[in-house]
């Protein structure tokens, strides 16, 4: 982070850029999140879904949801190397 706050003052030396920190930060982040070359980790996890409001409270490094699946993996009904579907790949160890 603290390589993101110095392009603020290299801004303003080669540039002559005068903003308010705040707002530079937060123009900053948005195109950080839109360039794509930031480091990302992949978590996979368990968590309960409270029936009542029917909502799960996500982990606080939690940036982006990727995919949501329920309890197990169908199998893959369609296969290219089998007649009616790949049946061994609902067998997973």
């Amino acid at each position: 982070m603290e390589e993101f706050h110095s392009a603020y003052s290299q801004a303003n030396l080669l540039y002559g850029l005068e903003m308010n920190p705040e707002d530079f930060e937060e123009i900053g982040l948005v195109a950080w999140n839109r360039i794509g070359n930031k480091q990302i980790r992949l978590y996979r996890i368990t968590i309960d879904v409270d029936c009542n409001t029917k909502s799960a409270e996500l982990p606080c490094n939690c940036d982006e949801i990727e995919a949501v699946t329920y309890s197990h993996e169908d199998w893959n009904y369609t296969s290219g190397t089998q007649v009616n579907g790949d049946y061994d790949s609902a067998f997973t160890e």
